[in-house]
């Protein structure tokens, strides 16, 4: 029996949740679904290339990722936000988050991140079990990724091989296995998170020099857009080599979308004003196109296969 004082105390922290839920949503980042689609196309990646050749991705695996990614990409950022509220503090641009700014406490958070990784966890249903244990896995990955930007430079790199690693959750989930060519999408991935999030940390680039915080935008610094079409180049052989290993023909279908892929990397690079914040933003999320562009040219090529 609960005692009459402890049952109103619950009910009117329950009211003070819900009063609170803009804040909720601004902590999951529900308002900027950038991320959740960064997340999702390397898992849409693995499965066009799983596909069996002549035939399209399943719609429904398609939605089963959709949704994977929209809420383990919230606890990501509700969790992020627990762990860096004394740097975010700090930054122009965070200060405002809700765990920084205290209109959501550490411990509402943490009851927030729950739930989210609950409903994330749903989707484990339809995964193989070589799947499974890649995606708790990278659950590792997840809960040190925070804690990169303090002790290397290279915390993008680090959010690629976490970001990314749904190309082998999704592809492992067909094929029950892990083969080479889902390997080299894997780090085609890494490549791809490294150029828009070093794109993306230029934003914080002079607050995060105030407070010791380390990235690949303070590490690049002018080199910045030579060092990214380095990475560009990187990610477009990449990708060519996942196209040969997995035994798809160089047809006019994939030719044309490597070479997009290509177009829309380098100019993206090349008109971003890395001294001007909204101008990296608009080069980050210009990224998503650049994803998609990779998903389509990976499912057509599977799909004129033998067609």
């Amino acid at each position: 029996m609960i005692p009459n004082k402890l049952l109103t105390f619950k009910i009117l922290d329950a009211t003070v949740m819900l009063n609170k839920l803009y804040f909720f949503i601004e902590l999951g980042r529900w308002h900027k679904p950038i991320g959740i689609i960064l997340l999702m196309l390397p898992c849409w990646w693995g499965v066009a290339l799983a596909t069996p050749t002549s035939q399209l991705p399943s719609p429904f695996l398609l939605l089963v990722f959709a949704w994977g990614a929209f809420w383990l990409r919230s606890a990501g950022c509700t969790y992020n936000d627990i762990i860096d509220r004394h740097i975010d503090r700090q930054v122009s641009r965070t200060k405002q988050r809700p765990i920084a700014a205290g209109h959501i406490t550490v411990s509402q958070g943490y009851y927030f991140l729950a739930v989210q990784m609950i409903l994330g966890s749903l989707a484990l249903y339809w995964l193989s079990i070589t799947a499974i244990i890649i995606s708790l896995s990278a659950l590792v990955l997840v809960f040190m990724y925070p804690f990169m930007k303090r002790f290397t430079w290279w915390p993008q790199a680090f959010l690629g091989f976490t970001f990314n690693i749904g190309v082998l959750v999704s592809y492992s989930t067909i094929t029950n296995e892990i083969s080479v060519a889902s390997l080299l999408l894997y780090a085609c991935g890494i490549c791809w998170t490294i150029i828009y999030d070093t794109l993306y940390a230029h934003q914080d680039r002079e607050d995060d020099a105030l407070i010791g915080v380390k990235s690949t935008a303070r590490l690049f610094g002018h080199l910045t857009k030579p060092v990214l079409y380095l990475f560009a180049g990187m990610q477009v052989v990449l990708l060519i080599y996942v196209m040969i290993t997995s035994a798809i023909n160089m047809s006019i279908t994939s030719i044309t979308g490597i070479i997009l892929t290509a177009a829309l990397l380098f100019i993206n690079i090349h008109k971003c004003d890395i001294n001007k914040p909204f101008s990296c933003l608009n080069a980050f999320r210009f990224h998503r196109w650049i994803g998609l562009m990779i998903f389509v040219t990976l499912m057509i090529s599977k799909y004129s296969l033998n067609t």
